[in-house]
């Protein structure tokens, strides 16, 4: 997993940039980091990470024969890898310096040495892979203020509860990689591997000493109820949220429909699968 991209390689390649273009790289790189340390991508993460690389190395290009390098030094991607040069081509991070010193040299921009243009695809590298780790994250919440309105009062009366309101929140949400089944229950391959195809599968990460099912409708209802309204959720997709509860002078969680959990917590969220305590 990338936690960010490597400062040495940024400076590098900001080192020979300058205006919009250097305003846009370094733009782009700081919505990738942001977004990695969060664990999703920000809002129009995705297409502002990508703005700053999309214009390449260099305004004029760098001719190369090696398509796949063309490709990375011109747009910033290394989608094409070993690019069309058929069997034996090399991944364009695996080009020896020697390799990249004809791209320098046939250069029609001063200034591109073997080390920037290299900094620049080991950092498209790590670009790539941190839209591969980001796309396959889970869309980040959106949280609203929210207040003591008349329907947050009488759901949580309802629900035998004195949450703070002010203490709400969602636990952290952790992941674990599990094999991807059909709707017969069957795993399914991948095409070309025939190795089971693997996906994640999220969880609520509760902080040690969070108490469970402590809403009334925790237990009325079925596993499928919403600990908020009691009402079922045909979806199965929950919001995990946890808060204060001022009666017990404890931290209890709530599993809430996303509808409940949008127009009474503040939390715009697509949910998860409701997972018993202790289940991961």
């Amino acid at each position: 997993m990338i936690e960010r991209l490597t400062p040495a390689l940024v400076e590098t390649v900001a080192a020979s940039m300058k205006g919009k273009r250097l305003e846009k790289l370094l733009a782009s790189v700081a919505v990738i980091n942001e977004s990695l340390a969060l664990g999703g991508w920000i809002k129009l993460g995705k297409v502002k990470a990508t703005s700053g690389f999309y214009q390449g190395l260099s305004t004029a290009r760098l001719h190369t024969d090696h398509h796949g390098l063309s490709m990375c030094l011109g747009f910033g991607s290394t989608k094409y890898g070993r690019g069309y040069l058929g069997k034996g081509a090399k991944f364009i991070a695996d080009l020896s310096d020697e390799e990249l010193a004809k791209v320098c040299n046939t250069a029609s921009r001063k200034g591109a040495t073997v080390e920037i243009v290299r900094a620049w695809i080991n950092l498209c590298v790590e670009s790539d892979a941190a839209h591969k780790e980001l796309d396959a994250a889970r869309p980040l919440p959106v949280i609203t203020a929210i207040g003591l309105s008349p329907k947050v009062t009488k759901t949580l009366t309802e629900s035998n509860l004195d949450l703070d309101v002010g203490t709400i929140k969602m636990p952290p949400i952790a992941y674990r990689m599990v094999k991807l089944t059909d709707n017969d229950g069957n795993v399914v391959l991948d095409k070309e591997t025939k190795e089971p195809v693997m996906v994640r599968h999220y969880y609520p990460d509760w902080p040690m000493g969070t108490l469970h099912g402590e809403s009334r409708f925790a237990m009325s209802g079925s596993r499928l109820s919403c600990e908020a309204c009691s009402k079922t959720i045909p979806s199965g997709r929950f919001v995990p949220i946890m808060a204060k509860c001022k009666r017990l002078d404890e931290t209890v969680s709530l599993w809430v429909g996303t509808d409940c959990a949008k127009n009474i917590f503040g939390i715009k969220d697509v949910g998860i699968a409701k997972e018993e305590p202790g289940g991961n």
